[in-house]
């Protein structure tokens, strides 16, 4: 018989918001948002006896923002928040599924969401209407984090799991987006304007969680023997750093040329929790970039051209067995911590490009 697997999420919301003026520079948003949310799952497949699941739980969502006007180019914003992070459907199926090129996941029914507890404090400065200038510093305090694990097993299995009861993370971003140069021509009636712009986002995050079998373990019927007792978030860079140069150029008032180059960077970010002496799946970082031109030749007709992941970097995974904290007076586990990093995942995704023709009705 055919195997089948689906899955419904409905999640009805209702809120309250305030907005209010202590002065014309003090503006206080408040609101209160309550979600009740339902995910259901069923799956009839030969892993798995057929069978279904449900989540169900409602969340209260306080929220508190307050913005100073410093001067008309300048801001000082205060925000908090409770928000929460849903399991997705293929973190709580139950059944083997290949999760990648040589990674086999199966889910954890047993999973519920996290809880995330929000801070945020930024500055902003607007040179100009188009230009932004920002920095910011931020904190999250996260109960019940879900993660991805290395299962009990000798297949290097990976499952899903709140593995703790709560991990922090805290960090800075700093944003710009300048006009490096700007001028304009007069054409008759029209003001045509032509621009060359850079941007840039980057951030910092330092992460931690600690770790607790037991935890896993007591709540589900799956086991863990984590490596190591705390480690960062998975999936959490300590760096990312995005920018962009942009030219554009209005050649009539319905005639124009953009083109931009797009760079991207995250730095190592786990994969993977390592178990049972293995050290965690770890994801290397790489730099990524993209060109993109787009022409309008009238109101009607748009040509575009693009390219994607012009440098082609290889992507890499390794399982850091260098950095376990298993007992050593257990001769079992001796071997692990003699090995160093291992590649067990090596690729390149090639290059993209397209070609677009847009005609408008």
């Amino acid at each position: 018989e055919p195997q089948t697997y689906g899955g419904n999420q409905q999640i009805n919301a209702g809120y309250v918001t305030l907005k209010y003026n202590f002065n014309e520079k003090f503006t206080l948003f408040a609101g209160f948002r309550g979600e009740q949310i339902n995910q259901f799952i069923e799956w009839n497949t030969i892993t798995q006896a057929p069978g279904d699941t449900e989540l169900s739980t409602f969340e209260y969502l306080p929220s508190l923002s307050l913005k100073y006007a410093l001067n008309d180019k300048q801001n000082l914003r205060f925000a908090a928040s409770k928000t929460y992070t849903l399991p997705q459907f293929k973190e709580r199926a139950p059944f083997l599924f290949q999760e990648d090129i040589n990674n086999d996941s199966f889910g954890n029914p047993f999973l519920k969401n996290s809880t995330n507890y929000n801070v945020d404090l930024r500055w902003e400065l607007f040179p100009k209407s188009s230009e932004l200038i920002s920095f910011g510093v931020f904190g999250k305090l996260i109960e019940n984090p879900i993660n991805t694990y290395l299962v009990l097993s000798a297949a290097n299995d990976i499952s899903y799991a709140n593995t703790g009861d709560q991990a922090t993370a805290y960090g800075a971003e700093l944003e710009v987006r300048l006009d490096l140069i700007e001028s304009e021509i007069t054409r008759g009636n029209a003001i045509l304007s032509e621009k060359f712009t850079f941007g840039t986002n980057l951030s910092y995050l330092n992460s931690n969680q600690e770790l607790s079998s037991e935890k896993v373990t007591e709540e589900t019927n799956q086991s863990a023997a984590f490596t190591n007792t705390e480690a960062p978030l998975q999936g959490a860079s300590d760096f990312i750093a995005n920018g962009d140069i942009t030219y554009f150029r209005e050649f009539s008032e319905s005639s124009n040329l953009s083109t931009t180059l797009v760079a991207n960077y995250f730095s190592d970010r786990i994969y993977a929790l390592g178990s049972a002496g293995r050290g965690h799946l770890v994801d290397k970082g790489f730099v990524t970039l993209d060109w993109v031109t787009r022409f309008q030749l009238n109101d009607r007709i748009e040509l575009g051209l693009s390219f994607g992941n012009l440098l082609n970097p290889t992507v890499t995974r390794i399982q850091d067995n260098a950095k376990g904290e298993l007992d050593r007076e257990n001769p079992a586990n001796t071997g692990f911590f003699d090995q160093g990093p291992i590649d067990v995942l090596s690729y390149n995704k090639g290059v993209d490009m397209s070609l677009g023709f847009t005609y408008k009705f």
